[in-house]
């Protein structure tokens, strides 16, 4: 048996040298014209040998030939789709007697490869078969001739050692005229230990931005005939790594998807160079997670995250099988950093506090969306937020975020927002409800010993529409209320750089402000209109102490950032003081970028008594005559600005009809309708 079984070795071996002798003395170059026919023929494209096509000396017969080329569709914009400066293939013989193609080893030196697609979307790599160009036309083929071509079916193959070096991969797209070049220094593979799996090395540069790859893959066999795909390697881009291991069941078409992805990178901006735009310095970053298909879309599992300061995790996926792409995702963090990707604001260069940058509504139309999250602490600018719960519904470009709660300098948060899509612009709708912040607990004020207590409820309701903040406020319609309770006010710190300008105005027109350390705060008031923009007030901003009383009236114009306040001061009844300190009224004009406040004292001008001086000098003289405060002092001017209490009660006698001189009260009247600005 072992003698037979010699005897077929030798005899297999023998052949094998016959047929190797055969072909190695064969001048295989009188076929290239041959050749040139058949492909031309096949595809419908030019294909061109410009040097001798070898058959180099080797046992394993080695197709060797210079300068080939493959033409373009005929709609391309250069004349040829491939170009290759040197092409070495080793076959090997035995697979060839049972119709397989097995190269065990692919040279690809100085290549060119260029893929486009036409303004219809159609791409240069579908080819024409030879059967479509000469089957008769039909009134079927007329209907479908623009339709597109069925790809050309590839002849069972394999590739064993590949070594490409000096090769382009360019894309252009037809629709946008954007073009994408990937050049590749170096690109070797060959099997892996045991055989079932490639190892890849690739060295390449995308549009400048450098990539390397190194891992193993399967098989190009295991791609043709659309069989589990192995995938264990890693995507090295500068300071990023991208790693992934796990299997494609069916790689044809992407289904059967399980791998684990591994993402890290030194620093987001890293990828500025890459998506050529500008990210958020975020270093570190990291993700990880398991990617799977499913019907129509693919799921992201297990999530966890790292992007600087902030983490996030839990799970998402995107259904593709719609009319627009729909994301899900439920997701649960212990901290999100938001300042990285809040702006500066734009008042440093126009003046202005409401930002005029277009709104992008593109993202209101692409995507539905269902999104539920939780974070322990969101960090802003200008405060932290703390358990802050969320849901969000996106569908036909209408955005509803509702509930918002969260908890916000020890009070509690809670928001229903609306956002639209509308020709172009984005359409409000708001309704926010704080209720009892602390504001020493915000970060304004948490290093300065400013104000204690002073627990504060703030609403605001409205609608708007425009195309940025800025418009959307001009046309704001709705409601503003702050009511602040019991607390003290620092007299020595409230002044400083960067306290709220209002509460320095209070605190200049208050005469004890130098004498007392501190200010027993009864309440605050802030209550505002707001129509087309126009926030206005009518005795509205409302302050009691335990000395005196501030009342304030005037409109903040929200096109023009435009303020015309006018606050005045009043002693309280019976607490000794004469009233005669309580002489000064601030004007705040300016705009919220830049306001300016004016104190003014009517000592100055006791000369000015007659009511035609009051009208001149502002009213001013009216306070040196007392009829400022017989006609709008009020004990309790937060109740008033609540309108709780319309009518108004006065700290001194009530004044007859016949002591009060009909034509100054009505030049009064219409001063102050003038100095608030009605």
């Amino acid at each position: 048996m072992v003698k037979i079984l010699k005897y077929v070795f030798l005899a297999v071996l023998l052949v094998l040298i016959v047929a190797a002798g055969i072909l190695l003395t064969l001048d295989v170059n009188q076929y290239k014209g041959e050749l040139v026919q058949v492909v031309k023929e096949n595809t419908g494209r030019d294909f061109k040998i410009k040097g001798d096509l070898k058959l180099a000396l080797s046992l394993i017969p080695t197709i060797a030939v210079d300068g080939v080329s493959f033409g373009n569709a005929d709609w391309g914009s250069r004349p040829d789709m491939i170009k290759v400066g040197r092409f070495e293939a080793r076959v090997a013989i035995i697979p060839l007697f049972s119709g397989n193609i097995q190269v065990t080893r692919l040279i690809l030196h100085d290549s060119e490869i260029y893929l486009e697609t036409s303004k219809k979307g159609v791409g240069n790599w579908v080819l024409k078969t030879r059967a479509a160009e000469v089957k008769p036309k039909t009134k079927a083929t007329e209907k479908t001739k623009n339709k597109v071509a069925t790809p050309t079916k590839l002849p069972a193959f394999d590739i064993g050692q590949i070594d490409i070096k000096n090769a382009k991969l360019i894309y252009r797209n037809g629709r946008s005229g954007k073009t994408s070049m990937v050049t590749v220094p170096e690109l070797t593979s060959e099997p892996a230990e045991g055989g079932a799996a490639m190892h890849v090395k690739l060295d390449a540069v995308y549009d400048k931005f450098p990539i390397k790859v190194n891992g193993k893959f399967g098989q190009l066999q295991q791609l043709i005939e659309d069989k589990p795909y192995p995938i264990n390697a890693a995507i090295y881009a500068g300071g990023t790594t991208l790693q992934a291991q796990g299997e494609i069941k069916h790689p044809a078409g992407l289904k059967g998807i399980s791998l684990a992805v591994n993402f890290k990178a030194d620093n987001l901006k890293d990828f500025d160079q890459f998506i050529k735009g500008e990210l958020p310095g975020l270093a570190p970053v990291s993700l990880a997670g398991i990617v799977t298909d499913d019907k129509g879309g693919y799921n992201l599992k297990s999530l966890k995250a790292r992007f600087g300061n902030s983490d996030l995790s839990g799970d998402a996926s995107i259904a593709l099988d719609g009319k627009r792409p729909f994301i899900k995702a439920r997701l649960d963090s212990k901290r999100i950093d938001v300042t990285p990707f809040q702006k500066e604001n734009e008042k440093k260069k126009n003046k202005k506090v409401f930002p005029a940058t277009p709104i992008p509504t593109g993202f209101l139309l692409a995507v539905d969306a269902d999104i539920k999250a939780h974070a322990r602490e969101v960090q802003l600018k200008s405060m932290a937020l703390q358990n802050v719960s969320l849901s969000l519904k996106l569908a036909n470009g209408h955005m509803n975020l509702s509930p918002l709660e969260a908890g916000v300098a020890d009070g509690k948060l809670a928001a229903d927002l609306t956002l639209a899509a509308v020709k172009g612009a984005v359409q409000l709708n708001t309704d926010v409800e704080i209720k009892q912040l602390v504001p020493a607990k915000l970060p304004k004020f948490r290093n300065k010993k400013i104000i204690e207590d002073g627990k504060t409820d703030i609403t605001i309701k409205g609608t708007g529409a425009g195309k940025s903040v800025a418009e959307i406020l001009a046309g704001f319609n709705g409601h503003i209320l702050v009511r602040i309770g019991k607390g003290k006010i620092h007299n020595s710190t409230v002044n400083f750089a960067g306290a709220d300008l209002l509460m320095q105005t209070l605190n200049k027109l208050n005469p004890l402000s130098d004498k007392e350390k501190v200010t027993e705060l009864q309440c605050g008031v802030i209550n505002f209109n707001i129509e087309n923009g126009m926030a206005m007030t009518d005795k509205g901003i409302a302050l009691e102490t335990d000395k005196m009383t501030v009342v304030g009236s005037g409109t903040i114009n929200l096109k023009t950032e435009e303020l015309d306040l006018g606050v005045r001061p009043y002693a309280r009844k019976g607490i000794g003081i004469n009233a005669g300190k309580f002489t000064q009224m601030a004007r705040l004009g300016g705009t919220l970028a830049e306001p300016k406040t004016k104190i003014d004292t009517a000592a100055a001008l006791k000369t000015a008594v007659s009511t035609g001086a009051a009208v001149a000098t502002m009213g001013l003289s009216l306070v040196a005559e007392g009829i400022f405060d017989r006609t709008t002092a009020d004990d309790h001017p937060c109740e008033t600005a609540l309108e709780k209490n319309p009518e108004k009660t006065t700290t001194t006698r009530e004044i007859k009809a016949e002591e009060k001189p009909e034509s100054a009260g009505e030049k009064v009247k219409g001063f102050f309708d003038g100095l608030f600005g009605k």
